[in-house]
């Protein structure tokens, strides 16, 4: 086995770093991104409540829907949710997730939450149709 072997950027290994989906009536699609262990590590520490117990502990607990978001605005590089016309548009100054959430239905969010899942590895949806082929064949 040779190191060099794992001497290999992104590019390299020909992994697709962003994909375009199109999602709604928009004219143009949506083009999200792969993230980095660094971007996903940033992610889940910014997606976390604090909670503090009776007894003044406190306790750190995952927030689902703060890491759902967060995963999200970070993968979406267009359009660019930062974008002030944009936001002025749907007056949601300074707010990726609230700007996406006004421009989408819940069903196009969910898809669009989907495809980003997808393209980075996070959903289950192979294993759980994997499992539930499993589960077919022993019931036959």
């Amino acid at each position: 086995m040779s190191i060099k072997s794992f001497m290999k950027t992104y590019a390299d290994r020909e992994i697709e770093l962003t994909k375009k989906i199109q999602i709604g009536n928009f004219e143009e699609p949506f083009e999200i991104k792969i993230l980095t262990p660094d971007e996903f590590e940033a992610i889940e520490r910014f997606s976390y409540d604090v909670r503090i117990s009776k007894g003044g502990n406190r306790t750190k607990e995952i927030n689902e829907t703060k890491l759902r978001n967060n995963i999200v605005k970070t993968t979406i590089v267009t359009p660019d949710l930062t974008n002030a016309e944009l936001q002025a548009f749907f007056k949601t100054p300074g707010d990726e997730v609230e700007t996406l959430k006004r421009m989408l239905t819940a069903r196009e969010y969910l898809e669009l939450y989907n495809e980003i899942s997808k393209l980075n590895g996070l959903s289950g949806d192979e294993k759980e149709s994997e499992l539930e082929e499993a589960v077919d064949e022993v019931k036959k």
